[in-house]
């Protein structure tokens, strides 16, 4: 059996600040994390979101982490 992580995405805003606000939460607790931004960058914080992901097996403590942040 092939043992591999997959990617899940945790955390989803136009706000590029609380981006960096979860990722160093996150990595605060040694959770490796991930970006993909996807606003468009003709209108940054209105059309599209910036992604934040960990991987699989850290989600559920990752999104602990987050609400309890109140972000």
């Amino acid at each position: 059996m092939e043992n591999h992580a997959e990617w899940v995405k945790v955390y989803s805003t136009t706000q590029p600040h609380k981006v960096e606000i979860v990722r160093a939460l996150l990595t605060e607790h040694d959770i490796e994390s991930m970006v993909i931004n996807k606003s468009d960058s003709s209108y940054p914080g209105i059309i599209g979101n910036i992604e934040v992901y960990v991987i699989d097996k850290m989600e559920v403590l990752a999104k602990f982490i987050i609400n309890d942040s109140e972000l």
